[in-house]
């Protein structure tokens, strides 16, 4: 596993989460919650971005969560890039179908008119 990069996440912070083998909540799991994102770290395993990220929960604890999901990567990463380093700012995951009728998770106030290539992955930490 390698990490690409984080913001407003320390590393100690990191690894006391991954030392006690908590690996968060994941994503899937929170399916219609409304989150302010304080800080995430993104990797890439093998191949294959992965993204864990903390956020404040409705009674304003800090929880971490993570995901696999590349749609759903892309969308945080859009948002993430337009914001000023220190804020924090608001997601709301959701699950939405393909033609083809497989599920995957997006972000409700990512932007939508932003093209499909891999230009997120760019994004400077």
């Amino acid at each position: 596993m390698k990490e690409l990069g984080r913001m407003n996440v320390t590393k100690e912070m990191l690894d006391e989460i991954f030392d006690k083998e908590h690996k968060g909540t994941s994503v899937k799991d929170i399916i219609g919650a409304k989150l302010t994102v304080t800080g995430f770290a993104l990797y890439d395993v093998e191949g294959k971005y992965h993204l864990k990220f903390f956020a404040e929960s409705g009674q304003g604890n800090t929880e971490d969560f993570f995901t696999g999901s590349q749609v759903f990567i892309k969308d945080f990463m859009r948002i993430a890039k337009n914001v000023p380093d220190g804020e924090t700012f608001t997601i709301t995951v959701c699950e939405g179908e393909s033609k083809k009728g497989r599920k995957y998770l997006y972000i409700d106030e990512a932007p939508k008119s932003v093209s499909n290539n891999t230009d997120w992955r760019n994004i400077e930490f």
